[in-house]
C-alpha cells in the first residue's frame, strides 16, 4: 500500500471512530438524563409519601389528644428522612403540635 493510501485509510477510520465516540456518547448522554429525570421522580415520589405518612400520624395523634412514644419515634425517623431528601418545615409544625400532647 502506498503511503498516500495509509493516509486515507487512516483518515477513513478516524472519521468513522470519530462519528461512533459520537454516537455513543449521544446515547450515553440521553441514558443519564432519563436516568437522572427517573432518580428526581423517585425521590420526589418517596418524599410525598413521608409527608403524608406524617400527616396521617399527626393528625390521629392531635384527634385523640395524646401521643404514644412510637408515634413520636416513628415521626423523628421519618421526619429525618423527609428532610434529608429536602421536604420543607410544613411537616415540622405539625410535629411540633404533636410533642407538647401527653404521652401516653
Amino acid at each position: 500500500m502506498t503511503p498516500q493510501g495509509i493516509d486515507f485509510a487512516l483518515s477513513v477510520l478516524l472519521a468513522v471512530t470519530t462519528m461512533v465516540i459520537g454516537f455513543l456518547g449521544g446515547r450515553l448522554r440521553a441514558k443519564v438524563k432519563q436516568d437522572t429525570k427517573e432518580s428526581e421522580a423517585m425521590k420526589n415520589g418517596m418524599r410525598c409519601l413521608l409527608r403524608e405518612r406524617i400527616i396521617e400520624i399527626c393528625d390521629r395523634c392531635l384527634d385523640r389528644g395524646f401521643v404514644h412514644i412510637y408515634n413520636l419515634e416513628s415521626l423523628d425517623d421519618l421526619f429525618g428522612q423527609y428532610r434529608a431528601l429536602g421536604g420543607n418545615g410544613m411537616a415540622a409544625k405539625l410535629i411540633d403540635d404533636v410533642k407538647k400532647l401527653q404521652v401516653k
